[in-house]
């Protein structure tokens, strides 16, 4: 039989429930895992900057886990975001199509709501010019781009001689000279 003072040790202490439990550390978790920021955690956690802050740099086990979480959104972001992403890309360079449903609806006599009409439209995407251009411009750089190179060769000496400046340069020599520079 316990003793008064151990019956007491036993009792719950009142007062407010710990904040931090092992659910919200799960659902902060999951939630960089999945691609959210440190704070978009903490927030859907209803946990504030400055808790979570003290257990991620003072709670290695803690810690541990986030950097886990990260690790997983890296690994899935290396892989599947990257094939998810080129299989987005096919489609706009291809063009798709896909089936559109509608449907009307009215009560009935006895006050049921029941489909009147469905109407199904058969729609088509066009290929993507700008997506055509993108995945041509990456995939083969030299025999498709988006940028003009143009070089310029030749010697600039610069020397200063008193009382020569542009304005005693014959017009038609400075064209020359502008044709040049751009390649004309």
């Amino acid at each position: 039989m316990p003793t008064p003072k151990q019956q007491t040790e036993t009792k719950k202490k009142p007062g407010r429930k710990p904040q931090w439990t092992d659910a919200k550390v799960e659902q902060m978790c999951k939630a960089i895992a999945a691609g959210k920021s440190y704070k978009d955690a903490y927030t859907a956690a209803r946990v504030s900057h400055t808790t979570f802050y003290k257990h991620f740099n003072e709670d290695v086990e803690f810690n541990a886990k986030i950097k886990k979480a990260e690790q997983e959104y890296q690994e899935w972001y290396d892989s599947q975001l990257v094939v998810d992403s080129k299989r987005s890309l096919l489609d706009l360079i291809r063009g798709y199509e896909w089936d559109e449903t509608t449907t009307e609806s009215a009560l009935d006599k006895n006050g049921k709501m029941v489909e009147v009409k469905k109407k199904i439209v058969h729609k088509k995407a066009a290929p993507n010019p700008t997506a055509i251009i993108f995945a041509l411009c990456n995939r083969a750089p030299g025999e498709w781009s988006n940028k003009h190179i143009q070089e310029l060769t030749g010697k600039i000496e610069t020397e200063s001689k008193p009382g020569i400046t542009l304005a005693n340069v014959p017009d038609n020599l400075l064209a020359q000279v502008i044709d040049a520079i751009n390649g004309k």
